[in-house]
């Protein structure tokens, strides 16, 4: 059961990251060119660095199980998700800039170590799934198709030389698709775009990884500030953090 939440609580942190053939190489615009049209597709640069809080409000399904989820993010790394499962109560997931923690009802709360801390740490980052400064390495290696759609297919490579690839619309320049292969093979889609602000964002997020799916709606994004207290961690956690 624990691995189970933990999984479901991972891929909808994800959440809130291909069928055609190539076409011709010097039919394929530049990696950065593509990027350069995302972040004009989804309000320019300046509108996504102004933000200094996120509040996603929406509903996460896995499962056949339905929770509503509160995910609320600062600069440059702290995170809260929290999600009520009717008749069950709230799970949290969260990371504070130093420690993260997992809460699950009839499990207690527990810190995250290892991989499951890293995970959650780089779900932290803000803007993680907005930017791509992180990827020096970037190459259009093809046109795909995602959800019908067509797409460019770039395959991006961070210094520690983990590898994504993303799939930007050809039509609209939206981020359609992202697949990574560590630490497991996952694969996000993107859906539903619409404005949030000074934003247009994916109101519909499709997290699947080891055979499991995570489906995240979103009804409202908000960029005012959020309290310090709502970031903080549990006494259970506060209890177990190291002196």
């Amino acid at each position: 059961m624990r691995r189970t939440w933990t999984r479901r609580l991972s891929l909808a942190g994800i959440a809130l990251t291909l069928a055609a053939g190539p076409a011709r190489a010097q039919e394929l615009p530049p990696a950065r060119e593509i990027i350069a049209r995302y972040w004009t597709a989804i309000g320019g640069v300046q509108a996504v660095s102004a933000p200094r809080f996120r509040r996603t409000i929406g509903e996460m399904t896995t499962d056949g199980l339905t929770m509503s989820v509160n995910f609320i993010q600062a600069r440059p790394d702290r995170m809260v998700m929290r999600g009520e499962i009717p008749g069950l109560g709230t799970v949290e997931q969260g990371f504070d800039g130093t420690i993260g923690w997992m809460v699950v009802p009839g499990q207690g709360a527990r810190l995250l170590q290892g991989p499951e801390l890293q995970q959650v740490q780089n779900q932290a980052k803000f803007d993680s799934n907005l930017r791509f400064d992180e990827y020096p390495v970037m190459e259009t290696i093809g046109r795909a198709e995602v959800d019908g759609r067509a797409c460019w297919q770039v395959r991006m490579v961070t210094p520690e030389n983990d590898e994504a690839r993303g799939c930007f619309g050809v039509d609209d320049g939206y981020l359609l698709s992202i697949s990574v292969t560590t630490p497991e093979q996952t694969t996000i889609t993107f859906g539903d775009y619409r404005p949030f602000g000074a934003l247009t964002l994916p109101g519909r997020t499709v997290v699947t990884a080891a055979g499991q799916q995570v489906v995240l709606t979103v009804s409202a994004i908000h960029h005012d500030p959020i309290p310090a207290a709502e970031f903080e961690p549990p006494a259970e956690i506060k209890a177990q953090r190291p002196k």
